[in-house]
């Protein structure tokens, strides 16, 4: 009976006793202490909350800097200050606050090379994490797995591979981001197509190793040509030649606006990893994007030469800015895989980088080559999410293949794992 009676006292008693100890805590938590700083990758002048305890909420008594500068505390809390970041270099820094209850550092801000342009990210197509299909309008409109987009030079109409969907659908996205289904092949998989100077939609089936194209006035589906298995990616000539990339065979075949077939060459002399996608730039050179993280330049005569990325695997979830490396040097830039891009009239390449979750741009260098070029992230965080946003504070997934307007003013990026099409506005 003893033994009972004690275990109900201590039982009684126990919230009792807890309660003091919180208390006698809470007592001596009286020092400064910093948590973290939201968001924490910043633009000099961004407005920033950083958390902790024990600040001061006369905000004239907390002194924040940054590197050494001070910051303006716009707002102030026990356990919150708002803060102007101030000017600082790119990199990565401590945070220091000094106030009546003493000084604490540690809280880490990352700042960002400020771009030239702003990329404001938005969803135009399509619901995240949605896995039904349904033609529609911009975000009521459900896709599934957004695999390859294309732009028509005629009426500037997309073309959407909508892969994952049970019936494997091929849709025509008009201005207003209004869906149709045009095409659908339950028995294969297309995975990339493009349009040919007359508007014409070629596509590859993956799975099956055809190519067939889709007349734009009648949406009648026609077969151009077979192949091998594993077509991947097409693009054109000026001469409205098709260029096809088998992956496992590492070679590219030719297509005749007849449907003549032919490999025009292999890479395997160059680059002994598979290939995913090509497209021709205004220098009239072929560009190759593989899972060797590197994009390889084929000339008119089949020369070939790796100009883009160092050949080198990192893990997806180091990237820093640092990754772009030197203006001036992009090949030893750090890249990863490639399965999609876009070249624009005047050479930019356009580039998701599904390994790093962040979108790029890689500019001709003064001499005119892509060796001697400058990549530069332009959006994403490096962390595979999901936010729509300014520049490098917006979060990607596995970003895929993407185009550009013809003014390069607006991009469009497929984001499969999220069943959504990403818009960048560049102002």
């Amino acid at each position: 009976m003893k033994y009972i009676f004690r275990i109900l006292l201590a039982l009684i008693l126990l919230p009792v006793i807890a309660s003091c100890s919180d208390d006698d805590y809470k007592a001596q938590v009286t020092d400064v202490r910093l948590v973290r700083c939201a968001p924490s990758t910043v633009y000099s002048g961004d407005l920033v909350k950083v958390l902790g305890r024990n600040f001061s909420p006369n905000k004239k008594d907390n002194v924040v800097t940054i590197n050494g500068q001070q910051a303006e505390v716009v707002e102030a809390s026990k356990d919150e200050l708002q803060i102007l970041m101030p000017k600082n270099e790119p990199g990565r820094y401590e945070v220091t606050v000094n106030c009546p209850a003493g000084e604490a550092t540690g809280a880490m801000v990352t700042y960002l090379k400020a771009p030239d342009h702003q990329y404001i990210v938005k969803t135009v197509l399509g619901t995240k994490g949605q896995i039904v299909t349904q033609d529609g309008i911009g975000t009521s409109a459900y896709i599934r797995m957004p695999q390859g987009v294309a732009l028509s030079p005629t009426d500037g109409t997309m073309w959407l591979i909508d892969r994952q969907a049970s019936e494997r659908r091929i849709l025509r996205v008009d201005r207003n981001m209004s869906t149709k289904t045009v095409f659908t092949d339950p028995a294969g998989t297309p995975w990339h197509g493009c349009c040919n100077s007359k508007g014409e939609y070629w596509f590859v089936n993956k799975d099956n190793g055809n190519i067939r194209k889709v007349n734009p006035a009648t949406n009648e589906v026609t077969l151009v040509a077979t192949g091998p298995k594993q077509l991947m990616y097409i693009t054109f000539d000026k001469e409205d030649n098709a260029y096809i990339v088998a992956r496992d065979e590492r070679n590219i075949y030719k297509c005749t606006p007849d449907g003549k077939l032919s490999v025009y060459c292999s890479i395997k002399p160059v680059l002994d990893k598979n290939i995913a996608c090509c497209m021709f730039a205004p220098n009239g050179n072929l560009y190759v994007g593989s899972n060797g993280y590197t994009i390889l330049e084929i000339t008119p005569d089949l020369q070939m030469n790796c100009v883009v990325g160092d050949g080198q695997s990192y893990p997806a979830n180091s990237f820093t800015t640092d990754y772009d490396g030197q203006p001036g040097d992009a090949k030893n830039a750090k890249i990863g895989n490639t399965w999609g891009f876009w070249i624009a009239k005047d050479g930019t390449i356009w580039y998701p980088d599904s390994r790093f979750h962040v979108i790029r741009k890689i500019t001709i260098g003064a001499d005119g080559t892509y060796e001697h070029g400058t990549v530069e992230t332009v959006a994403g965080t490096g962390k595979a999410g999901y936010a729509d946003g300014i520049g490098m504070k917006a979060t990607f997934n596995t970003p895929y293949d993407m185009i550009a307007s013809e003014d390069q003013q607006t991009l469009y990026i497929c984001q499969p794992n999220d069943n959504i099409l990403r818009q960048i506005t560049i102002k």
